[in-house]
């Protein structure tokens, strides 16, 4: 099992409220070698990237670049001049870019990955390589560090892997040159590791995250090296798959108040001015039909809602009951109709005759005590078809575990939630209205002034309310595949070889 050496001293940078971790790392030491002009190594940088001017890719490749386009953007904005290194090896800013690196475990990533082990070395592999040889080897040393750094904030800002298929992700250009910029703008900064850092996500979740990691890590040895024992690997790895999943959404991240509701851990949580303004238990759907995770926005609410039985639940759930006993529909508030809307007698259906390939009816629950949306649902448009709403069925919430639904998200409290949502908005006559609504079951329509984003996600570890790290069970059997994924054998980064 490999191991993870997280360098901390008490210097701690406030990045928002974000904490980045400071390494205190010693290189070695220069040693006396013959000193390579900059001129020298600048030409034999244009030699490596003039290779790259056609058939990118495959030159790319050949050079071990994962990045090629923005180091040669890079490349191009230094007038193919070395930033990094110096006759002597590393220069001072490269020893700022390898602590960087070497913190890469206090941000949810290895190291190895990037082969900063390697990088680091340089001084000694430059005191034995003969001096005609050496602006060759300080170039190729540019170009791996550079790849590095460039993929190492790609890595930070958008995720390791594709959340669909878990496979490595693949930068577009576009990415790649800003990512490319951004390596840029932190070289000119008086504070490089502060600026190259905040290329990553600013989402709530994702902050909060990293910052309980990184006191966990600071209350761990405020002033001494760290080395994270079994079972400190393991919330390591718990930490960073999730840092990998706030890093998918990080398009998504809302600029105003919106709703998020986490389902490992059971809770809606009204998020705004960067902390939970109040939160809710909710019931997920049960693993066999799980809630999806989606992004939506909320327009309304419906007091004493009908609900519209989904063919799924008609077909699976309630035909067996109809075919003991038509009564079923009556008691529970049940009506029945064929394609053209009309209302069907459900004594005068040959139940028998009826199977779920050849179901013709749709069925709805009027509003009322047992109706199974309870006093109010919210209409926030997805294509799950997934939304927010209330139960009868409130003794659920007092239990610890709540995958009982069939997908969609039932919310303690819902009345309550709703009005603090109007009044938030300020519509406070229209949070009243709501309220007398849903106490009287009348069934109306009730527009919220703005719309309010609704995130619904999938983190089984997360910061708590008083920034420490809380994790939840794997309801869904999510974790161990992009586990699996995230921390398969990495392969010793390339290495740019000197022609």
């Amino acid at each position: 099992m490999m191991h993870f050496l997280l360098y901390v001293r008490l210097g701690i940078v406030m990045l928002g409220c974000q904490a980045s971790i400071c390494l205190a790392y010693s290189f070695p030491a220069s040693l006396p070698v013959p000193a390579p002009s900059p001129s020298i190594v600048s030409q034999s940088l244009r030699e490596l990237l003039d290779t790259t001017s056609i058939q990118s890719t495959k030159a790319f490749e050949r050079l071990g670049l994962q990045t090629g386009a923005g180091v040669r953007a890079f490349y191009t904005h230094q007038a193919l001049q070395p930033v990094w290194t110096t006759d002597k090896g590393w220069s001072v800013p490269a020893t700022k870019a390898l602590r960087v690196l070497a913190a890469a475990s206090a941000y949810g990533l290895r190291p190895q990955e990037y082969g900063w082990a390697r990088l680091q070395a340089l001084t000694d592999t430059l005191g034995r390589t003969p001096a005609e040889t050496q602006p060759q080897l300080l170039a190729a040393y540019e170009l791996t560090l550079t790849d590095a750094l460039l993929r190492y904030a790609l890595h930070l800002r958008h995720g390791r892997l594709q959340a669909a298929t878990l496979l490595p992700q693949v930068y577009d250009t576009v990415a790649t040159l800003q990512a490319a910029q951004h390596l840029k703008t932190a070289l000119l900064a008086s504070d490089f590791a502060l600026t190259f850092l905040r290329f990553q996500p600013d989402g709530q979740a994702y902050q909060r995250l990293l910052a309980a990691w990184h006191t966990k890590l600071k209350l761990l040895a405020p002033d001494s090296t760290v080395v994270l024992d079994e079972a400190r690997q393991t919330e390591f790895k718990s930490v960073a798959i999730n840092l990998e999943r706030c890093r998918w959404y990080t398009k998504a991240t809302p600029d105003t108040a919106f709703l998020l509701v986490n389902i490992p851990a059971y809770r809606l949580d009204v998020m705004g001015q960067g902390r939970v303004l109040r939160s809710h238990r909710v019931v997920v759907g049960k693993p066999a039909l799980p809630t999806p995770q989606f992004d939506a926005r909320l327009y309304f609410f419906t007091t004493a809602p009908e609900w519209r039985v989904p063919p799924s639940i008609a077909v699976q759930e309630i035909l067996p009951q109809l075919r003991r006993d038509p009564g079923y529909l009556y008691r529970h508030q049940y009506h029945i109709y064929n394609k053209l809307g009309q209302s069907m007698n459900p004594y005068r259906i040959k139940w028998k005759t009826i199977t779920a390939e050849n179901f013709p009816y749709t069925i709805r629950q009027m509003p009322g005590p047992d109706n199974s949306l309870g006093n109010v649902s919210y209409y926030m448009p997805n294509e799950h078809t997934v939304y927010l709403h209330d139960t009868p069925a409130r003794k659920l919430f007092a239990q610890n575990q709540r995958a009982f639904s069939h997908g969609c998200v039932r919310v303690e409290q819902s009345v309550e939630l709703a009005a603090f949502l109007l009044r938030r908005s300020g519509a406070p006559e229209r949070a009243k209205r709501l309220e007398q609504a849903a106490a009287q079951s009348w069934t109306q329509r009730i527009n919220l002034p703005r719309s309010w984003p609704v995130q619904v996600r999938y983190f089984t570890c997360e910061a708590g309310a008083n920034g420490q790290l809380r994790h939840y069970p794997d309801v869904y059997g999510l974790d161990a595949p992009l586990l699996a994924a995230f921390f398969a054998e990495v392969p010793v980064a390339a290495q740019v070889t000197p022609r």
